[in-house]
């Protein structure tokens, strides 16, 4: 599945957040939906076999240290890859705003 819910708008990704959805596990996102999660707190992981989970998985443990997403009830788990690089960065400080604010640029 690739995920992009249709549209590169902020409000996308909003709505993901409002929703109270800290992760979304997809095989892959929309280049154009790609930075919206990491500019609103949501983190974006890419999971090649996240089939093998979906429609069983009530809820996932997320590994970053070891690179694994598990399904506590059945023992199944997939691979998962976190964003790297500024992506990593901007998840890091909270956010797009908060991590230009800390980066120094403060005139937007």
């Amino acid at each position: 599945m690739n995920l992009g819910c249709g549209s590169s708008r902020e409000t996308t990704a909003r709505a993901v957040q409002a929703v109270g959805i800290e992760v979304v596990l997809a095989v892959s996102f929309a280049r154009l939906f790609r930075r919206k999660p990491d500019q609103h707190r949501v983190l974006p992981l890419t999971a090649l076999e996240v089939g093998r989970l979906a429609g069983t998985a009530r809820r996932l443990v997320i590994d970053l240290q070891s690179g694994l997403a598990r399904d506590p009830d059945s023992g199944g788990e997939v691979a998962v890859q976190a964003p790297d690089g500024v992506a990593a960065e901007i998840l890091r400080a909270g956010g797009l705003v908060p991590w230009l604010a800390q980066e120094g640029a403060h005139d937007l």
